[in-house]
């Protein structure tokens, strides 16, 4: 703005109760990289569960809401691809280390998308940590295992397991596709414009 200008009254309205984090009169700016990659994780987590909605629902699903067992990792598979795609967002646009070496970037920047099980965990929804909570083995090893299943799925291919899990000490590491799902949307607006 400048100091000319006056303050819009809508921002000043969001921020007042952050005014501790944003003190008046600084300058702020939002990061529309990790905006669009944070838009992008809620569509493809969304393409995602909506691809395998129907072979859940065909297995038949109990009246708490849990399926047979037969794919039961399906009913995750949206909020993990969001919650992974979330931290390669957050891995990509707002670095931990604000210094960081030449290496130390080179090394983050190759690894980019690449994630374990721990990873992801603090991005996972409350019903979802809670989903895999509640089952047998505890939230990381269902976490692993559903991702393994995952990575099994050939119509999408979801994701890859890079390092295997079994035996790993952070329960593999994987890597969503991206490519291919932001492919699969490609084709499914145009057949939706089309008909």
């Amino acid at each position: 703005y400048g100091s000319n200008k006056q303050d819009d009254e809508n921002v000043i309205k969001l921020l007042s109760p952050l005014r501790k984090l944003v003190p008046a009169g600084s300058v702020y700016c939002a990061s529309t990289s990790m905006f669009h990659a944070s838009m992008r994780a809620m569509v493809l987590g969304r393409l995602v569960a909506e691809s395998y909605e129907e072979e859940v629902e065909s297995n038949g699903k109990s009246a708490n809401g849990s399926t047979n067992g037969f794919n039961s990792h399906l009913n995750l598979a949206g909020p993990i691809v969001t919650a992974a795609l979330r931290y390669a967002a957050q891995q990509e646009h707002a670095p931990q280390q604000l210094s960081e070496t030449e290496e130390e970037e080179h090394i983050r920047l190759a690894e980019l998308g690449i994630f374990s099980p721990a990873d992801i965990v603090p991005f996972l929804t409350n019903e979802t940590k809670q989903t895999l909570q509640t089952q047998i083995g505890g939230l990381a090893q269902n976490l692993s295992n559903n991702l393994i299943r995952l990575s099994k799925l050939q119509h999408p291919p979801i994701l890859s397991e890079l390092e295997e899990a079994l035996g790993h000490s952070k329960g593999g590491k994987f890597e969503i596709n991206t490519r291919n799902l932001l492919s699969r949307l490609r084709h499914r607006i145009t057949h939706r414009v089309i008909t």
